[in-house]
């Protein structure tokens, strides 16, 4: 297999394993949310929007800033 053929399976299996944990994010909480409910003003949609959906996206935004500042220190310099 050629390398970036392997490379854009890494980076697809990488956004599906990715998508995957924010989805279990989202559903994953003490009180369970009925998706259907989302759509009406309740207790349902208030616990999505401003526990559940910030919290993960900062998770996201946390991994993501966390693997750069990795790739970044790890790489070689120009110079080298």
């Amino acid at each position: 297999m050629k390398t970036g053929k392997k490379l854009a399976l890494y980076f697809a299996a990488a956004l599906v394993v990715t998508g995957a944990a924010f989805a279990a994010s989202l559903a994953v909480g003490r009180y369970p949310i009925d998706w259907a409910q989302l759509a009406a003003d309740g207790m349902d949609r208030r616990v999505f929007f401003t526990l559940r959906l910030p919290r993960t996206c900062m998770a996201l935004l946390a991994g993501f800033a966390l693997g750069i500042s990795c790739l970044l220190y790890t790489s070689p310099s120009p110079r080298d």
